[in-house]
């Protein structure tokens, strides 16, 4: 049967509590209950579990720690590849961010090829730092697809989200949704939308040069209604052409 519960009140990346039967109840991260002084002599069994690379879910009763659920995060089958594409596509600062406590995030870290990470974030910390490298290096695309990355994908220049597998906050905030969620495909969106920006420049480049060297002939007498045509008509279609290439880079 279902259990009643009442005041209920989550508290994001933190945990939450309710009261059940009368009896307050409480489930969260370690950090949660530091903050409540109820870890007690459950704080050495504590920092083992997390130097075995474990993120833990601590679960109390009134003031009394009852349980614990020890998870720990494998990497995605494609997170080496896409990790080492992008560094081949030139981009050079890469950096996790995360929740998990320390040991877990530096385990992660190694596992995946990444020298740099920042563990042990709530939502509003990740927002901050994400903004901290977009005044450092201008430019910053946040890859994610938790609630808790929400407010970081919409602080990012480029938010990316997993289409399939993301919650719903993210997918809204980001720019990008990427279909399938596989991590090697954020490579390919940015070949792609570098392809896409190329082509709109020279599309842009081509247009103006054509039309401006008509005006001058046609400024000097020496212009026919033929090279008018192609300069309105026939660049028009030469440029749509010319972007239908892109229909070639689909999978």
């Amino acid at each position: 049967p279902l259990i009643g519960a009442r005041d209920f009140a989550a508290f994001p990346g933190e945990g939450a509590e309710a009261l059940i039967d009368n009896k307050k109840y409480f489930i969260g991260s370690p950090g949660y209950f530091r903050s409540r002084n109820y870890l007690g002599n459950m704080e050495n069994l504590l920092m083992g579990s997390e130097d075995n690379g474990n993120s833990t879910i601590l679960i109390a009763e009134e003031n009394r720690l009852i349980g614990s659920i020890s998870l720990r995060d494998n990497p995605r089958m494609e997170a080496c590849e896409a990790i080492r594409n992008l560094h081949q596509a030139g981009v050079t600062n890469l950096v996790m961010l995360t929740g998990d406590n320390q040991s877990t995030a530096q385990k992660i870290a190694e596992q995946i090829g990444l020298d740099k990470f920042e563990s042990q974030l709530l939502p509003d910390r990740k927002a901050g730092i994400v903004e901290k490298y977009r005044q450092q290096y201008k430019t910053v695309a946040m890859v994610g697809d938790g609630i808790n990355d929400a407010p970081a994908l919409a602080s990012a220049d480029i938010g990316i989200a997993m289409g399939t597998g993301g919650s719903d906050m993210a997918i809204e905030a980001a720019d990008v949704a990427i279909l399938g969620d596989n991590l090697a495909q954020i490579p390919r969106v940015i070949a792609l939308s570098r392809r896409t920006l190329g082509i709109v420049k020279f599309n842009i480049a081509f247009a103006l040069i054509t039309k401006f060297a008509v005006m001058g002939l046609a400024a000097v007498g020496v212009a026919t209604l033929w090279m008018a045509i192609f300069a309105d008509t026939g660049l028009s279609l030469l440029v749509i052409v010319n972007a239908l290439r892109l229909l070639k880079e689909r999978s």
